[in-house]
C-alpha cells in the first residue's frame, strides 16, 4: 500500500461542504439536529467508500482523489442543471435529466480512467486538494459562526404576540365536547381569484360545503403571506410582534417555530381535556413536536425539508427521471393521500380531540392531476415558477385545486358521518398564490397582494349558529370566535389586517 506523507482529508471536507453550505444559507430556519443526521450519513458513507477504494487501488492518494471526484460529481447535479437550464442547442435541452446524467457520468469516468492510469506520485496534489477543501469549508463555517454571534447579541429581541392578554380559560365547556378539526389546504386561493386570474370556477365546491352546513367567508384574507407566519398567528389567535417582521433587527424562523410549538390553541384545549392530534405535515415548518398523538412519520430527520433540499442537489433528485417522476415527488404524492386518510381515521379515536392538519396542497410540488392520479413532469411550486413557464404552472396549480377540492368534500363527509358528536371543522388556507410578489418584491401592485392574501376560509359549527361569523373574517380571529362561542371566553375580535414586512396592506 502506497502512503503519502500527509493525510488526505479532502474527500471528507468536500463531502461536508454541501451540508455546511446549505445549513449556512438556511441557518435561521433549520435546527442543528436536522443537520446532524444527514451529515453523519454522508460522512459515514465517505469513510466506507474511502476504505473500499484504498483496498482496490493500493494507493491512498489515488483512492482519496477518486472519492473526491465522485463527491463533486454527486453534489454538482443541481448546479449543472441551473447553469444549463437556460440554454438549448438546435432544440436539444442539455438541462434534461438524462443529458446531465450522461455528460456528468462520462466526465467522471474519463477522470477516473486518467487517475488510475497515471504513474505519478499524487502526494503534492493531495496537499493542494487538502488546502482547497479547507478553504472551501471555512467559508460556510465562518458564515454560521458570525450568524450565531449576531443572534447571541439579539437575545433581548423576543418573538412575541402583539397582545399581552392572559389566556382566558373560559366559563363553560360544551357537553358533549365536539372534536375540532383545523385543516389547512396550503395556498388554496379564494374563489374570485381562481376565476378571474386562473380561469377556474370552484363555485360547485363552495356550494357543496354550504349544502353540508358550512359558512364560507367569501371575502376572507390571510393575515400574512407565508405559512411560517400565518399559522403561528392563527393558532395563537393574535398578531405577531417580532423585530424581523417589523423592520427592526433580524430574528430567524426558529423563533416562529417555537411560537407554533407552544401555541395557545393547544394549551387552551388541553386545559379542557382535549387530546391534540397532529397529522404529519411533510414539512418542518409546521412539524409540531408536542402533540399528544402524531399520525404519520413527520419528525424523522430524513424526511425533513433540509434533506429534501440536500438531495435536490444530487442526481437522486429526479430519480426515476426516465419515468419523468421524481423520487420526492412520489413521496409527496403518497404523503398527501395519507394525510387525508389519517383525517378520516381520527373519527375512531377517543374524544375529545383537536386535530391539526397542514396539507401542502394545492401548493406545489405539482404531483396530482385533477383526478388524483400522479401527474407527469412533477415540478416546482407556483411561487418558484421559472420565467416563461407561468401558464404551465398555473394549469398544474388548478389541477391540484380540483383534486384537493374533491378530496376535501370526501373527508368532510366522512368526518360528519362518523362523528358521534357534531364536530367543529375549520377548512382554511394559510395564504393565496404568491407568484407575483415573489417575482416583483417591493414593486407589487394591489392585485398582486390581493392574490397573495385572498384565501379559502370555511367553518362548520354544531347548531349552525353563525351569528359571530362574517364574510371578511381572517384567521387571527378564528379561535377567538370558536372559543367565545363554545367555551364561554370573552376574547375581543381583533381588527382584520394583512401584513407585508410589518406594514398593513389595504386592498
Amino acid at each position: 500500500m502506497k502512503n503519502s506523507k500527509g493525510i488526505a482529508i479532502h474527500p471528507f471536507l468536500f463531502a461536508a461542504f454541501p451540508i455546511l453550505f446549505l445549513y449556512s444559507h438556511n441557518v435561521d430556519e433549520v435546527y442543528l439536529v436536522e443537520v446532524l443526521g444527514p451529515g453523519a450519513v454522508v460522512l459515514s458513507l465517505a469513510v466506507v467508500l474511502r476504505l473500499m477504494l484504498s483496498f482496490l487501488c493500493k494507493d491512498k492518494d489515488k483512492a482519496a482523489l477518486l472519492l473526491s471526484l465522485f463527491v463533486v460529481y454527486f453534489f454538482s447535479y443541481d448546479h449543472a442543471h441551473a447553469i444549463l437550464e437556460e440554454h438549448s442547442i438546435a432544440g436539444w435541452r442539455p438541462a434534461d435529466y438524462r443529458s446531465i446524467l450522461v455528460m456528468g457520468t462520462t466526465a467522471l469516468l474519463v477522470a477516473v480512467y486518467l487517475v488510475l492510469r497515471t504513474r505519478k506520485q499524487l502526494s503534492n496534489f493531495t496537499k493542494i486538494l487538502n488546502v482547497t477543501a479547507v478553504c472551501l469549508v471555512t467559508i460556510p463555517v465562518i458564515n454560521i459562526v458570525f450568524h450565531q454571534i449576531k443572534m447571541a447579541g439579539l437575545r433581548d429581541d423576543k418573538v412575541s404576540l402583539r397582545n399581552s392578554e392572559q389566556l382566558d380559560t373560559g366559563s363553560k365547556a360544551p357537553t358533549p365536547p365536539p372534536n375540532i378539526y383545523y385543516i389547512i389546504l396550503d395556498e388554496y386561493t379564494r374563489h374570485d381569484i381562481l376565476k378571474e386570474s386562473l380561469g377556474h370556477d370552484n363555485s360547485q365546491f363552495l356550494e357543496h360545503l354550504e349544502q353540508r352546513g358550512f359558512f364560507v367567508a367569501k371575502k376572507s384574507y390571510s393575515n400574512y403571506p407565508y405559512t411560517a407566519f400565518s399559522l403561528p398567528s392563527s393558532l395563537n389567535f393574535d398578531y405577531l410582534d417580532m423585530p424581523m417582521y417589523t423592520g427592526g433587527s433580524e430574528i430567524g424562523f426558529k423563533q416562529l417555530r417555537e411560537l407554533l410549538e407552544k401555541n395557545r390553541a393547544f394549551e387552551f384545549l388541553k386545559g379542557h381535556g382535549y387530546s391534540t392530534v397532529l397529522i404529519s405535515t411533510g414539512t418542518s415548518v409546521t412539524d409540531i413536536k408536542s402533540p399528544d398523538i402524531r399520525m404519520g412519520s413527520a419528525g424523522l430527520w430524513w424526511q425533513g425539508d433540509f434533506v429534501k433540499q440536500l438531495i435536490g442537489s444530487t442526481p437522486l433528485s429526479p430519480f426515476g427521471g426516465i419515468r419523468r417522476r421524481s423520487f420526492f415527488g412520489a413521496m409527496h404524492y403518497r404523503w398527501i393521500l395519507n394525510s387525508f386518510d389519517h383525517l378520516v381515521r381520527t373519527t375512531q379515536m377517543e374524544t375529545p380531540i383537536f386535530v391539526f392538519a397542514h396539507i401542502v396542497c394545492p401548493h406545489g410540488p405539482y404531483v396530482f392531476d385533477e383526478e388524483g392520479n400522479m401527474a407527469d413532469n412533477i415540478d416546482t411550486p407556483l411561487s418558484l415558477t421559472p420565467q416563461g413557464r407561468e401558464e404551465e404552472h398555473r394549469k398544474r396549480y388548478v389541477a391540484q385545486v380540483k383534486f384537493v377540492s374533491k378530496k376535501a368534500i370526501e373527508v368532510v363527509d366522512s368526518i360528519l358521518t362518523n362523528s358521534s358528536t357534531p364536530p367543529i371543522i375549520i377548512l382554511q388556507s394559510d395564504h393565496g398564490i404568491r407568484s407575483d410578489i415573489h417575482k416583483h418584491p417591493g414593486n407589487s401592485t394591489d392585485d398582486d397582494y390581493k392574490q397573495a392574501f385572498a384565501i379559502l376560509n370555511a367553518y362548520y359549527l354544531p347548531g349552525s349558529d353563525y351569528s359571530m361569523l362574517y364574510e371578511s373574517i381572517t384567521p387571527v380571529n378564528t379561535f377567538r370566535m370558536v372559543f367565545n362561542r363554545y367555551f364561554g371566553t370573552n376574547y375581543e375580535l381583533l381588527e382584520d389586517q394583512s401584513y407585508v414586512a410589518g406594514k398593513p396592506v389595504q386592498f
